[in-house]
């Protein structure tokens, strides 16, 4: 006796197809949830980075340490870049914090060690800001939650998904690392670091060399809006270039300041205008075996020995008058050995600047390129635990 199964075959049926497509949407659910997870890392990390870079505080050079300003500019940035990004198809905002709650979505602290990853993520009684805490997320509460497939079989219609990425400033800068296509916006210059020092902590300014300043001259300062003006700030200068003891009387000064041979040895004039205008090519840094100081020296101090020339071509003041205001790197020497094209440099730290002045004709003592320091933030720069502390340059990296 045969039995009709049609209703059996329907029912089972129904039941697999109801599994398949249960199937198909938790496996889109999960890709979808890895993505927009991603997506939000992604986000988080540029906004760190961003907010950490606005932390130096331009302040120390006033004697006058003072980070306000600083974490409301690293909290715009966080959130400019933030938006520059997507999750799940919506461009992002993120929770501004004003008040620096530690589960806010930017908030401001300090990281003791940033290069141990148990240091902790502080926010009181702390001696200064280095770093920026970032959380981006899809939300009830902002971005809106992300949207499930599943809801329709599993009554759960959006999750809440976020991401959290720290980023730090270190200024204990061992060197830089640029791609053989890119440019490392040094000067081809060295000065004596212990008259950077001098002129830093002790006020040396153009003044006290005979470069030829009207009185009301004698000092620069800078902003964005309106460049650089003949008037003092207070900021520290140095006459980078000459610094012959005939010109400027600093005992400890040994002999000129002068360029450096950063690529093939022997740059010529046009190669040192290259640099000073457009920076330090990767290949250029490439033939010197890059710009990482090493701690090879007996006494542990890092340091790089670069050949160099105590004479230069007043061909190169368009140069420097082109650049004048923007940041540069300044490589720092503490011992010189030779003259002229046997001169070696052992660079020992590194120094943030910007041109101020330019005099580059006439007799030797009438020439000066007049520099003052300022904060730079490098993406090239490489901070190690034992790396020598700059002169308001900083590394920027993501340390959580």
């Amino acid at each position: 006796m045969k039995t009709n199964q049609k209703g059996s075959i329907i029912v089972l049926l129904a039941v697999c197809i109801t599994v398949i497509m249960m199937s198909l949407a938790m496996t889109v659910d999960i890709g979808w949830m890895v993505l927009a997870e991603g997506q939000l890392q992604n986000a988080a990390d540029a906004a760190a980075l961003a907010g950490a870079s606005q932390l130096p505080d331009e302040d120390v050079l006033y004697g006058t340490p003072d980070q306000t300003d600083d974490i409301g500019d690293a909290r715009d940035s966080a959130q400019a870049f933030a938006a520059y990004n997507k999750a799940a198809n919506v461009y992002l905002q993120v929770d501004r914090n004003e008040d620096n709650y530690i589960d806010g979505g930017i908030v401001a602290g300090y990281i003791q060690n940033p290069l141990n990853i148990n240091s902790s993520f502080q926010t009181d009684e702390i001696p200064e800001y280095n770093s920026i805490q970032v959380t981006a997320k899809l939300a009830n509460d902002l971005n809106g939650p992300l949207a499930l497939l599943m809801g329709s079989f599993s009554g759960m219609q959006s999750v809440e998904l976020q991401a959290t990425s720290t980023a730090t400033i270190d200024d204990r800068i061992a060197g830089f690392e640029v791609d053989v296509n890119e440019r490392l916006m040094m000067l081809p210059f060295t000065v004596y670091a212990d008259a950077w020092d001098e002129a830093v902590d002790g006020g040396h300014h153009p003044a006290d060399c005979s470069c030829p300043h009207e009185p009301d001259e004698d000092d620069y300062s800078y902003s964005e809006e309106s460049g650089v003006l003949h008037q003092s700030d207070g900021i520290p200068e140095i006459s980078m270039y000459p610094n012959n003891q005939d010109v400027c009387t600093l005992p400890w000064a040994p002999g000129n300041f002068g360029t450096i041979d950063i690529g093939p040895s022997n740059n010529s004039t046009s190669d040192l205008i290259d640099q000073i205008e457009n920076g330090i090519s990767g290949a250029d840094l490439e033939a010197i075996g890059g710009m990482i100081l090493t701690d090879e020296d007996e006494d542990g101090v890092y340091s790089k020995w670069l050949n160099g020339d105590t004479g230069v071509s007043a061909a190169i003041k368009c140069a420097f008058e082109a650049i004048i205001g923007q940041p540069r790197i300044l490589p720092l020497h503490r011992n010189l050995t030779g003259t002229g094209d046997g001169a070696m440099y052992e660079i020992v730290r590194f120094a943030g600047v910007r041109v101020v002045d330019v005099k580059m004709t006439g007799a030797l003592d009438n020439r000066c390129v007049i520099v003052q320091t300022c904060p730079i933030v490098s993406s090239n720069a490489v901070f190690s635990a034992n790396g020598p502390k700059s002169g308001m340059i900083f590394a920027v990296s993501i340390t959580r």
